[in-house]
């Protein structure tokens, strides 16, 4: 459901026609945001629903012009996935995650901040490893690992984590309580990491201005331009 659609989406004030599919909707505030994937470039985007004007389901024949009602009806077909979904495939997924944390309890006390580089690494696909290996330095660099760890299993733990917006949102929760020095060194680097393709893009300046905001109103204030 909901991976063959038509939309028409503002971008630099004009309407564009875009074949895409939705693969996530969430909410944060009065706000509404879309996960979705780009046929024609096979790039994802993260949007605000406010830049989508219509939707068109080719698959059903919907046409929606309120992002609301497309949204409501996006919920009811996961939940009801959700609902028809074999349990035993439930229970395996939570026994490989669990596997997967403990295999890497070592690293566990910086699982947040790992999700959240993570994050802005996926914003935008340009120089991927570049952004990868600031990921992988930041790691050795926090937690003073030794020649004991290998690259592949610092590039299996950074594989283990989910890099999805609500994923960000939930990480921001749990940095709170950082040293200033220590949090100011991971903005650092989720700027470095934003700006790897010699732009910093709108999605991008969007996210660090939250995770700013989000600092500020646990009194931490970094002092980092972008």
């Amino acid at each position: 459901m909901f991976e063959n659609l038509k939309a028409n989406i503002l971008s630099n004030n004009t309407l564009c026609e875009e074949p895409i599919a939705v693969r996530n909707i969430w909410k944060k505030g009065h706000n509404c945001y879309f996960d979705i994937l780009f046929h024609d470039s096979g790039r994802t985007k993260v949007l605000d629903a406010s830049y989508i004007h219509d939707i068109y389901d080719l698959d059903t024949l919907c046409y929606y012009k309120d992002m609301a009602l497309f949204a409501r009806d996006f919920e009811e077909e996961r939940q009801k996935i959700k609902h028809d979904a074999p349990v035993r495939v439930q229970k395996n997924r939570l026994w490989n995650e669990d596997k997967a944390a403990s295999r890497y309890r070592y690293l566990d006390e910086i699982r947040p901040e790992i999700t959240i580089l993570k994050f802005f690494a996926s914003l935008n696909p340009n120089q991927a490893e570049v952004k990868q290996r600031v990921i992988m330095d930041y790691i050795k660099d926090i937690r003073n690992l030794s020649t004991d760890f290998s690259q592949q299993y610092i590039e299996a733990f950074i594989q283990t984590l989910p890099a999805g917006e609500n994923d960000f949102y939930d990480s921001l929760e749990k940095i709170e309580n950082r040293h200033e020095d220590h949090i100011e060194r991971l903005v650092r680097e989720a700027v470095k990491i934003s700006a790897a393709d010699g732009a910093i893009h709108y999605e991008e300046k969007r996210c660090l201005a939250e995770l700013l905001q989000s600092l500020r109103e646990h009194g931490i204030e970094p002092d980092i331009e972008f």
